[in-house]
């Protein structure tokens, strides 16, 4: 999962698995592919209103391609209970980070959403 889709993947993840009986493996391939098409009408949407930067766009893929190759390598290696373990943990940490932190007193929050925040 990558930065930018942790938050959605993170809530993905945790609805598939409460209401849908998928193995774990099923879940992180399915969150993969719904980060895949996020990202692709994220991106193109602003691209047509004309806000893509493509430094940043690069910069993420930079990251999310290999994360996605060795996350879907080890979802494939790793028992089921470890992986399970590991998205539980990894959506508690989001969660946490979410609401103890407000997105507009963070550090690393867009520019435009701390001026708008004030």
């Amino acid at each position: 999962m990558s930065v930018t889709t942790v938050g959605s993947g993170s809530i993905l993840i945790f609805v598939l698995a409460r209401f849908f009986p998928l193995r774990a493996r099923r879940l992180v391939g399915t969150d993969l592919a719904h980060a895949f098409v996020l990202s692709v009408v994220a991106a193109a949407g602003h691209g047509f209103a004309g806000r893509l930067d493509p430094a940043l766009a690069l910069a993420v893929l930079a990251g999310a391609v290999p994360g996605v190759i060795v996350g879907a390598l080890l979802a494939g290696k790793v028992p089921e209970r470890a992986l399970r373990t590991a998205l539980a943990t990894i959506v508690f940490t989001v969660g946490v980070r979410f609401t103890a932190l407000p997105a507009a007193t963070r550090n690393d929050a867009p520019v435009a959403l701390r001026e708008v925040s004030r």
